[in-house]
């Protein structure tokens, strides 16, 4: 069985508090610590962000502002973060400062570059003061890796969890974990006394954005609407449209830059959405007892990070991909089934979404989760029957490993020029400057 406190300690690296969409919060992270090391106020900001981070953050909100954007995100990091609290740096900015902000980047003085990095995720801020001081903060591998930060050219910081080599990596994840192992966990843990207690806040933390989305309009107001949907009968009250307007109204929020925290799964505040409401969703609909709900939470969100830690960060496929598998997880464990059902579901989901692609974090997101998690009802459903892809079947295998192995491996391997194409289209449309190299 896998050590409680190894589960507690992946999981308490893997699933965050944060403020807002992760890729600006991180942006916003990298302006805070270059600001730092300034003897006055930034005047002028530049950024150079891998083409991963640009793309999921170029149309998402900024909390508690109108701005979208990594502009408003530097900006706003710059002028009033508060470096310690990492993804939530913008999380307690004063309206005097979001005013100071918006003149930076109404006044021309915010440059956003895109940057040639190994990195998929490479995010890099230099601030300037009137004083002559320059701070530059370096990001990458990770939304809180923080690398590099140097004033006036000297380096102050250096290292990150890359240096000394941290006790999670995918790496560590993928050997150490697997589906039955995850699943075994699952049920022989205490609910009452070994729930992890990263999932309890989960469940609070990402309620509480869920209600936000469902009690006003944000984004594209998805979730609203599927509810509206099944209070007039034109869209079933059924399990998946009850886990689907549960998930997408976090969505919803968070993507319209709502000032409410969530906790994220693999650096994603969607899929901790995903990962977590679609199973609290279900579990209301299925009338689940708290321990029944823990436990389904917990195998939702353990499966997202194992899967997700051979997928990749970032990636041109959409990651609610693998926050949606894990909900399908979480649902048969629900429905009261093992091994081999969770097994057939996954075959079925990995057989229905693999290729959905991922063109930036954005209000229409809060669609993808939607779909997503359908799609995992569905494969839990088919999976509770046994009813699965035969392994002649495009990438699906015998083998559920092997076949999540085949999803992983198209997401970081078979998508390099589908990400350069997607970056091309979102950069080039009319009306909007294109980015320099």
């Amino acid at each position: 069985m896998l050590d409680f406190n190894r589960v507690n300690e992946i999981l308490g690296s893997e699933m965050v508090y944060a403020t807002g969409c992760t890729e600006p919060g991180a942006i916003a992270y990298a302006a805070s610590a270059a600001k730092d090391q300034l003897e006055g106020p930034a005047e002028r900001l530049t950024v150079r962000a891998s083409g991963n981070v640009i793309k999921n953050a170029m149309a998402a909100g900024i909390p508690g502002t109108p701005y979208v954007g990594i502009e408003y995100a530097a900006a706003v990091g710059a002028v009033g973060g508060q470096t310690a609290l990492k993804l939530k740096a913008i999380s307690a900015v004063s309206a005097e400062q979001y005013r100071r902000a918006e003149e930076l980047v109404s006044g021309g003085r915010v440059a956003v570059l895109t940057a040639h990095a190994d990195e998929k995720l490479y995010i890099e801020a230099e601030a300037y003061d009137g004083l002559g001081n320059m701070g530059r903060a370096v990001i990458a591998g990770s939304h809180t890796n923080l690398t590099r930060v140097e004033r006036n050219g000297a380096v102050v910081l250096l290292g990150g969890a890359g240096a000394a080599g941290p006790a999670v990596t995918p790496e560590a994840i993928s050997r150490e974990w697997s589906v039955c192992e995850i699943l075994r966990f699952v049920d022989e843990m205490d609910p009452e006394t070994q729930t992890p207690a990263i999932i309890r806040q989960a469940i609070s933390v990402n309620t509480a954005i869920s209600d936000l989305g469902l009690r006003q309009r944000y984004g594209m107001g998805v979730g609203p609407s599927i509810a509206r949907g099944v209070e007039r009968g034109s869209v079933g009250n059924d399990l998946a449209s009850r886990a689907s307007l549960r998930a997408a109204a976090g969505v919803d929020a968070r993507m319209a830059g709502a000032n409410a925290a969530v906790i994220t799964n693999s650096g994603s505040g969607n899929q901790g959405i995903t990962a977590t409401m679609g199973v609290v969703g279900a579990a209301e609909y299925l009338g689940a007892d708290r321990a029944a709900l823990v436990r389904a939470v917990t195998f939702s969100n353990m499966m997202a990070v194992y899967i997700h830690a051979k997928f990749g960060r970032l990636s041109a496929l959409c990651g609610a991909t693998c926050a949606g598998m894990g909900v399908a997880c979480g649902v048969v464990r629900l429905l009261g089934g093992g091994l081999e059902e969770v097994e057939c579901a996954l075959q079925t989901m990995i057989g229905d979404v693999t290729g959905m692609i991922c063109d930036g974090g954005k209000p229409n997101c809060a669609v993808k989760v939607a779909t997503c998690i359908n799609s995992a009802c569905r494969a839990a459903l088919l999976g509770m029957e046994h009813i699965r892809p035969g392994s002649r079947e495009g990438i699906i295998e015998q083998q559920v490993e092997r076949t999540i192995q085949n999803f992983c491996t198209l997401g970081n391997e078979g998508t390099a020029e589908v990400d350069r194409v997607i970056l091309r289209m979102m950069t080039g449309k009319p009306g909007l400057a294109p980015l320099p190299v």
